[in-house]
């Protein structure tokens, strides 16, 4: 998450706002080494608006992009 906020040039309340999670939360999933505990549906928003791959998000991918991103 914190390689996907710096890309997006955007801060952590950002983030938190377009995820539509409180920003604590979003804060708890930067700080937890285990990626298996995000949320599906924010892992799945990332990829399907900017083009990254669910598996490189949670860590079982090297390949960082599956298509193009919508933006």
């Amino acid at each position: 998450l914190k390689i996907i906020e710096k890309e997006l040039n955007k801060n952590c309340n950002e983030m938190a706002e377009e995820l539509r999670i409180a920003p604590s939360t979003y804060s708890d999933y930067k700080r937890i080494q285990k990626t298996n505990i995000i949320q599906t549906l924010m892992v799945k928003y990332l990829a399907e608006n900017y083009g990254y791959s669910m598996d490189w998000i949670c860590g079982r991918s090297k390949i960082k992009y599956r298509k193009s991103p919508k933006n």
